[in-house]
């Protein structure tokens, strides 16, 4: 497959750029994360004390199932848009890993094809059925993958619209509500 020295190490330098993309989009969705974390943690200990004030200001039974109710929706309203919000960084990131392993099996496909060709003007007489079925068996797995690729592609689509509706049913729900 590689014929010189120079050939063997530019695979060896895009394999090891294609490892640095991915440990970077790794890194920045870890960071995401987090940040997203910390925030939620943040807002919920400030709810939370807002809550025990109130709850300390309760006089009757009236005022504690009034404090119930007004606390229960906004709660699951936040609930939702993190989850709404963690699902769309899983979903980024997801995406730009693809974009790498897409470009990088693009390239790989690329080199073993020209491999292949290569091979097949040297290979002995008689070979040309085995070379032209180990194509199309290498034809066949490229086209099974980009159809894998595509239908995960549309489930996390559908799966993000699915979740923006959900977020989108809530707000009107709360809407109507007041």
């Amino acid at each position: 497959m590689y014929q010189s020295p120079e050939q063997f190490m530019q695979f060896g330098k895009s394999s090891l750029e294609a490892a640095l993309s991915l440990a970077n989009i790794t890194l920045q969705s870890t960071e995401r994360l987090v940040g997203l974390q910390m925030k939620t943690v943040k807002d919920a200990l400030d709810e939370s004390i807002k809550s025990a004030k109130a709850l300390s200001d309760v006089k009757n039974v009236q005022d504690l199932m009034s404090l119930q109710s007004t606390t229960a929706q906004p709660s699951l309203e936040k609930v939702v848009a993190y989850s709404k919000s963690v699902y769309e960084v899983a979903a980024d990131t997801q995406t730009q890993i693809n974009k790498v392993l897409e470009d990088r099996m693009t390239k790989v496909s690329g080199e073993i094809v020209a491999a292949i060709d290569k091979a097949a003007k040297t290979a002995p007489a008689g070979s040309e059925a085995a070379v032209a079925a180990f194509k199309s068996a290498f034809a066949a797995a490229n086209t099974a993958y980009d159809t894998l690729s595509k239908v995960s592609r549309e489930a996390a689509d559908m799966a993000v619209n699915n979740v923006s509706a959900q977020a989108a049913k809530v707000a009107a729900a709360k809407k109507k509500a007041h």
